[in-house]
């Protein structure tokens, strides 16, 4: 089997340039999940909006 330059597929644009959002599908704890919708209920947010937020800040810290 021929090995693939991953990160040749994970750089290179496809679709709309003007499309600024991605689909993505991961997967975690229950407990974990749980805890997020409980958090984002309370702020009154998207748990889509919540884990944007999260994740941009450990981004954030990770490049600091």
């Amino acid at each position: 089997m021929r090995k693939r330059n991953v990160k040749h597929f994970l750089t290179k644009p496809r679709g709309r340039l003007e499309n600024t959002e991605t689909n993505m599908t991961f997967f975690m704890p229950r407990t974990t999940a749980a805890r997020l919708k409980e958090i984002a209920i309370a702020e009154n947010t998207s748990l889509q909006q919540l884990i944007a937020v999260a994740v941009g800040e450990w981004l954030d810290r990770r490049s600091a």
